[in-house]
Order: C-alpha cells, then sequence, then structure tokens
C-alpha cells in the first residue's frame, strides 16, 4: 500500500518486532505497544532503513522524541469482528488479547468467558478450528489487507468502539526526513492525531481498557468517543478549532 502510493523504487527490509517474536504472554506484561515500534526506530536510528510502516493502532500514543509520523493512508474500515463457527450463544468463550475487547465484549455479554491468546491471525483462525475458543475478534482492517478468506465462518460486525487508530497505516521516520512524495491523507491524520492526544491524556495504553475514537461528522466536524477502564463511553462533537478544549474536557471526565 505504502509502496504503491509512494511510486518510486524501494526496497523492503523485513523486521521482525518482540511483540510479534513473543507470543506466549499478554502484550502488557513484555513491554506493551513500544515493543511493535522500538525494533524499527533503532533500524531507522542505525540508517539501515528511511521509513517504518506501522498500524496505527499499534503505535504508542506518544512518539520516541527524535521521530515523528509524515504521513498516514486514507483510513480502513475500522470496525471489529467476531468470528465463528457457528453463531454465538451467551457464555460462549472468546478469544481477545485487547483488554478493550474483553470490556467491551463483556458490556454486551456478562455471562461470557475470555480466553486472552496471542498470536498472528492464521494461527487464532486455527485454534477458533480446532475448539480452543467459541469465537474470536479481530480488527476488520487487518484481515481485509491479509486477503483472509472468511466465508467458511459466522461474522458478526461488533457494536464496539474501535481502537485508537484502528485501520490507519502509519509513516514513521527520524525527525528532519522528509518523504519524496507527500502521500499524507490530511483527513485521516487530523483522526489519528486527535484519538492518540486523548489517549496520552487519560494517560492510557495497552494495559488498560481504554479507546479514543475520532470520526468526521462532516468537512469540519469531529466526533469523539472515548472510554476509560469500566467508564461509559462520553462523547463529543466538535469543530476543527476546539478539538484540544473537547479533549481536554473528556480526558478530565475519563481520568480526573
Amino acid at each position: 500500500m505504502v509502496v504503491d502510493a509512494l511510486q518510486i523504487p524501494v526496497q523492503i527490509v523485513p523486521i521482525v518486532s518482540k511483540g510479534d517474536q513473543i507470543q506466549d504472554r499478554c502484550l502488557a506484561s513484555i513491554g506493551g505497544k513500544g515493543l511493535f515500534v522500538s525494533v524499527f526506530e533503532q533500524a531507522i536510528q542505525k540508517d539501515q532503513i528511511d521509513i517504518a510502516v506501522h498500524s496505527g493502532k499499534d503505535m504508542p500514543s506518544q512518539i520516541t522524541d527524535g521521530f515523528y509520523v509524515p504521513a498516514v493512508l486514507a483510513r480502513a474500515n475500522p470496525a471489529d469482528l467476531l468470528i465463528s463457527k457457528t453463531k454465538i450463544w451467551p457464555g460462549a468463550t472468546i478469544d481477545t488479547s485487547s483488554p478493550r475487547r474483553a470490556q467491551l465484549y463483556t458490556r454486551i455479554d456478562p455471562t461470557c468467558q475470555i480466553k486472552m491468546i496471542r498470536g498472528n491471525v492464521e494461527t487464532r483462525l486455527r485454534k477458533l478450528e480446532e475448539g480452543d475458543y467459541d469465537g474470536i475478534i479481530l480488527a476488520q482492517a487487518g484481515l481485509e489487507r491479509l486477503h483472509i478468506d472468511l466465508h467458511a465462518y459466522v461474522v458478526q460486525v461488533l457494536d464496539i468502539l474501535p481502537a485508537t487508530a484502528q485501520g490507519i497505516i502509519a509513516i514513521e521516520t527520524k525527525t528532519g526526513f522528509i518523504l519524496p512524495k507527500n502521500i499524507d491523507d490530511k483527513k485521516t491524520h487530523i483522526l489519528f492525531d486527535t484519538g492518540r492526544q486523548l489517549m496520552a491524556l487519560m494517560h492510557a495504553d495497552c494495559h488498560d481498557a481504554a479507546s479514543a475514537h475520532a470520526q468526521w461528522i462532516d468537512d469540519d466536524t469531529l466526533q469523539i468517543q472515548a472510554f476509560y477502564q469500566d467508564s461509559p463511553i462520553f462523547m463529543c462533537q466538535t469543530k476543527l478549532d476546539q478539538i484540544d478544549a473537547c479533549i481536554q474536557e473528556m480526558a478530565g471526565a475519563l481520568y480526573g
């Protein structure tokens, strides 16, 4: 996607992060979302790569000093999907490694059993087939980008708040580096920054059941929704010039 957008010759350097390498422990216990980013930042510092391409939802709410995000791509569908072999029933065992998804799905079905399992999409779908759990919650955008065929499954779009920056591809590089082509989707970048700024104000990270999700209502109006731990979901609609005031107020109400 990024290669197509840049429209210049590039060399792709595959890098496996610690977050991908360590699959037998929950993300919060091994260092959080920074594990998905730090190895790429080290490669940029050593001039092994010029830019890193991230899933926006996997980035910490505050970027390391000396780095910035010059561009994001247009947002894909940010929805979460519940995938199962048959229709899900109350009290079913649901796989997710996300505290946010666990918290919000439990609000839908207080009798469900949450099973915290990490792994790539293929591994988790295989475990679903093997009966390790009854259903699994995954991001629609990721499944579409991986071209995962879900025709053999029952797929339900969940009415829960997406992760901050879910569905957004972000490009990170060192401060001062200029992309050879401007591929930034400015409207998506505003959504990306708004959600992450609110998460930072709430002091929220992957240890927490929390999210701050922004979406456009019209050309100059945002709707921002957020929750923290067991709070209700707060919502604010704001014009562009009032975003800072809106998220400050929401953070105060949610985090105190």
